[in-house]
C-alpha cells in the first residue's frame, strides 16, 4: 500500500525528531493508540473509543507544548482518520520510532 504524500510527511516529521532530537514522543503515542484499537482494550476506554480524538489532543501543535510540532489539528485529524481505518499497520513498522513495547501492534 502506497502512503499518501501528505502522510508520509507526517512520518518523516516524527522520525526526525527521533533521529536529530532522539525523541519517541510522538511514535509512541501512535504506536500506543494502534495497540489499544488492536487489542480492543486500553488503560482509558477514552482511548479506544475516540482515537482519533486522543491522537489530535496528544499530537496536534496547537495542544502539545513541544518546539517541534508541527502539524495542526486539521493536518493531524486527517492523517488519524487515515490512520485508524487501515486494516493492517504492518508495513507502517519503519516508519513508526516507537519503544518495543507497541511494536507487536504494528507487526500484526
Amino acid at each position: 500500500m502506497k502512503i499518501p504524500k501528505k502522510y508520509q510527511k507526517i512520518f518523516d516529521h516524527y522520525q526526525d525528531c527521533f533521529y536529530e532530537e532522539d525523541c519517541l514522543f510522538c511514535g509512541d503515542i501512535i504506536g500506543f493508540t494502534l495497540e489499544s484499537l488492536r487489542i480492543k482494550r486500553a488503560p482509558s476506554e477514552y482511548i479506544q473509543s475516540h482515537p482519533i480524538k486522543f491522537l489530535v489532543s496528544t499530537l496536534s501543535k496547537d495542544t502539545i507544548k513541544c518546539a517541534r510540532a508541527k502539524f495542526n489539528y486539521i493536518e493531524i485529524r486527517d492523517f488519524a482518520r487515515w490512520l485508524v481505518k487501515l486494516p493492517s499497520h504492518k508495513h507502517l513498522e519503519p516508519l513508526i520510532k516507537c519503544h518495543a513495547e507497541f511494536t507487536f501492534s504494528i507487526n500484526n
